[in-house]
């Protein structure tokens, strides 16, 4: 799941020039819940696979790559 959920966000950054809203993974990736969205984003930013700015929405990058 990480692998899709990536490759959408990268698509989502390519297309509009920000990032994603948990909705927007959610949906995009049919994932049942923003929940299990956030859990998945956690763990990505765990692995250091996404940045994300604490208080900021749409601040998902992905790590490595400029937006």
């Amino acid at each position: 799941m990480h692998d899709i959920i990536l490759d959408f966000i990268r698509r989502y950054l390519d297309e509009w020039g920000y990032g994603p809203s948990h909705r927007d993974i959610q949906f995009g990736c049919g994932i049942s819940s923003t929940s299990m969205v956030a859990k998945y984003l956690d763990e990505l930013e765990a692995s250091e696979d996404i940045t994300r700015t604490p208080g900021v929405a749409r601040s998902i990058r992905i790590k490595g790559e400029q937006t």
